[in-house]
């Protein structure tokens, strides 16, 4: 499950102004805000939940529906992604807060939100990734990143406690596969033989 702010999930999730209709407080901000997201979408214990959608996954060879929920709830990561300079400001908070599992930087977005789209190696970026990854490892939380193909920064980031990459998109993936093959088609020789 990702949490992600500005347009992102956490907005579908408590929407646009951090309520929704019935759901505590009007205002939410930060790790409050993420608080109560995670424990609003987190998989609730197995007593608490519906049964049918866990029968209409279950293979009758496979463990019984207790164990099944159990093996869901240990395979669930709660990841909140941090796209803007506040959003940094407050890591710290952030990673600290229970039942968040990673803390993620979109750094494409959060560079635009700094006035340096894609500069990936300018400083204020690297300063805010270390602040991301301090208080990463301040939590005993994965910091994870998306959208950097640079190997050497993520060689650079592993050593600040880096361990998760989101290397790319399905889309991504389809359009450079697409891309090599039509640039090896190009290189088809148009010359007709006699």
């Amino acid at each position: 499950m990702l949490l992600q702010g500005e347009g992102g999930t956490l907005d579908d999730v408590i929407g646009r102004d951090g309520y929704r209709e019935g759901d505590g407080p009007r205002r939410q901000h930060g790790a409050q805000r993420v608080h109560f997201a995670v424990h609003r979408e987190r998989p609730q214990p197995h007593e608490d939940r519906e049964m049918p959608q866990v029968h209409a996954v279950r293979n009758p060879s496979e463990p019984d529906e207790r164990r099944l929920l159990d093996a869901f709830d240990a395979q669930t990561i709660v990841a909140v992604m941090l796209e803007t300079p506040d959003a940094v400001a407050s890591a710290d908070e952030i990673a600290s807060v229970e039942g968040v599992d990673m803390v993620m930087v979109g750094p494409h977005d959060l560079s635009a939100e700094m006035g340096i789209l894609g500069q990936f190696r300018d400083d204020v970026l690297l300063d805010a990734l270390r602040t991301v990854a301090k208080a990463c490892r301040a939590h005993d939380t994965i910091f994870g990143i998306a959208g950097i193909r640079d190997l050497e920064l993520l060689a650079e980031l592993v050593q600040l406690g880096l361990r998760f990459v989101s290397a790319g998109t399905d889309t991504g993936f389809m359009s450079e596969a697409a891309g090599a093959h039509v640039a090896r088609l190009r290189d088809i020789p148009l010359e007709v033989q006699a």
